[in-house]
């Protein structure tokens, strides 16, 4: 097997709508970390997971900040396939989607 093959699958790629504001956040802590804004996605929604797993039910119910979609910014970034497994399970147990999910593991962070 090759290597891009190998990277195919252990990467997968994510388009979301994020708000200028949290695009921002994410560009200012790649460049400070010299790091990816990938590189600094995944390192947000890990923690996200980890703390909705800590709690042992996902995220207590309550309305998140919505915004209005004219105001999102649809960006693809590139997560872990792990990361992406654990977003599905969390989507599941939540009802919330995969964005929502990500916007608030950028604004948690």
């Amino acid at each position: 097997m090759k290597k891009n093959d190998l990277l195919q699958k252990r990467f997968v790629s994510l388009t979301i709508g994020l708000s200028h504001k949290q695009l921002k956040k994410i560009k200012e802590l790649a460049n400070s970390r010299n790091l990816s804004e990938s590189g600094v996605l995944q390192e947000m929604i890990e923690r996200c997971v980890k703390e909705a797993e800590l709690n042992h039910k996902g995220f207590a119910y309550e309305p998140y900040k919505k915004i209005v979609p004219q105001q999102l910014v649809l960006v693809g970034r590139t997560i872990t396939r792990e990361q992406e497994i654990k977003l599905r399970s969390l989507r599941g147990k939540t009802g919330r989607s995969i964005g929502e999910l990500v916007r608030r593991a950028v604004d948690q962070f």
